[in-house]
Formats: structure tokens, sequence, C-alpha cells
């Protein structure tokens, strides 16, 4: 069920020419299958927020979410991956 809903949640990240991150929300059908509701390129960052939940629940604190997030966007543009 897992590996389906990252199928789903990935592939539609990938149709809507996402980077970097995004949450995708979906839903599971009472026959098993997921169906994503949307992707949302701009979620919300506070620390009570859904992705920040979500990264804590992978183990990822939310200081380092950001600098994730940050060093993504540095490597895309091509400059350092670390601030210095």
């Amino acid at each position: 069920m897992t590996a389906a809903i990252r199928q789903a949640a990935i592939g539609a990240f990938n149709a809507v020419g996402g980077r970097d991150y995004a949450r995708v929300d979906v839903m599971v059908r009472a026959n098993g299958e997921p169906i994503v509701l949307e992707v949302n390129t701009l979620p919300g960052m506070t620390e009570t927020s859904l992705l920040p939940k979500a990264a804590a629940a992978a183990g990822i604190g939310y200081p380092e979410l950001c600098q994730r997030m940050i060093d993504l966007a540095m490597k895309r543009r091509g400059s350092m991956t670390k601030a210095q």
C-alpha cells in the first residue's frame, strides 16, 4: 500500500513539473487504489504544518528540513550546496 501511494504521489509531482519538494495529498479508495487529490508545491512551513510533520515522522528535524530545502535550491541554481 505504501509503495502504491508513493508511486502515485511521485507520478503526480513529476506530472506537474515539481521541483525539490511538495506535499501531495492522497486518499485511498475502499479497493486500495490511491487517488491523488492535489499537489501542493508551496506547502506551509511552520513547525506545525504538514510537511514539517511528515519530515519529523521520517526522522528529519525542522532545521535539517529547512537546510535540505536551501541546499536543493542552491544545487539547482548551480551554486554552492552549503552556506559558508
